[in-house]
C-alpha cells in the first residue's frame, strides 16, 4: 500500500485548495524516498532475521510501518511527510526478506504447485492473450 499510494497523494498536494502544497521538486521528493529507504529496512532485516527470527521480525517491521502511516496522516508540513515516507519504505524493506523466506513454511507442500502455477500463469497469460488478439488482426 504505502508504495502506490504517492499516485493518490500528488494529485491532491497539486490541488489549489490543498493545505500542504507542493512543487515538482518536493513532488519528486515524495515520490522517491519511498523507495530509497527501501534497501535500508532489507539491509537490516537480515540481521534481525538471524537474531530475532522471522516471525518477531515480521512483527517487529509493523511499528515503523504504523509511525510511517501516522505521520503521512498528521503531516503539517513537508518534512513530516517525508519522515513518513522514509519510514514506510524502510518499513516494506524490512519485510520482504522475512516475508518471503516465511512463505516456504505456511504454504503446505500440496498447495505449493497450484500457487507456482497461478503465478506463472498470471505473468505469461497477458503476453498469450496480445499474441491472440494480434493475430486476430492480422
Amino acid at each position: 500500500m504505502p508504495i502506490g499510494y504517492s499516485a493518490v497523494l500528488l494529485p491532491q498536494l497539486k490541488s489549489i485548495n490543498g493545505s500542504l502544497q507542493i512543487n515538482e521538486e518536493m513532488g519528486s521528493w515524495i515520490v522517491s524516498i519511498h523507495s530509497a529507504a527501501t534497501p535500508f529496512g532489507a539491509f537490516l532485516s537480515g540481521t534481525l532475521i538471524d537474531f530475532l527470527g522471522r516471525k518477531l521480525t515480521l512483527q517487529i517491521s509493523c511499528i515503523p510501518l504504523i509511525c510511517g502511516w501516522v505521520f503521512v496522516g498528521l503531516a503539517k508540513n513537508h518534512a513530516f511527510l517525508l519522515v513518513g515516507r522514509a519510514l514506510a519504505g524502510m518499513a516494506v524493506g524490512l519485510m520482504a526478506a522475512p516475508g518471503q523466506a516465511s512463505s516456504e513454511t505456511i504454504f503446505e507442500s500440496l498447495i505449493k504447485p497450484d500457487i507456482t502455477g497461478y503465478c506463472v500463469d498470471n505473468v505469461f497469460f497477458p503476453a498469450r492473450k496480445s499474441c491472440l488478439v494480434d493475430k486476430a488482426w492480422a
